[in-house]
């Protein structure tokens, strides 16, 4: 695993200095201020995106879309609240009990 671990962010620190690298944590808490770092990269000029029912109904409308348009079954699986807790849901909404799982980083 740590060999993977090693080569993955070897070849990010190759291209880091042409491209923007945002921390995850940040991109969901501030994707406005991600927008503007990367308008002021490029020289773009994105509208920032403010995260909104409005906006996020907007967004799963052009993913379904989207999903139509290339005959591809897109889903969305999860969403982003605050807190630590991780709650698994099933189709019907209600609770799924986890035991244990798949440690990515042993």
């Amino acid at each position: 695993m740590a060999k993977g671990w090693i080569r993955y962010y070897r070849n990010i620190r190759r291209i880091a200095d042409r491209v923007p690298v945002v921390d995850f944590e940040r991109v969901v808490k501030d994707p406005a201020g991600v927008i503007a770092e990367c308008n002021d990269w490029y020289g773009t000029s994105f509208q920032p995106y403010f995260p909104t029912a409005e906006s996020q109904g907007m967004v799963w409308a052009e993913v379904e879309s989207l999903s139509k348009r290339l005959r591809i079954r897109l889903s969305r699986i999860g969403s982003i609240t605050r807190g630590r807790t991780l709650l698994v849901l099933d189709e019907q909404g209600e609770r799924v009990k986890l035991r244990g799982g798949f440690d990515h980083f042993a």
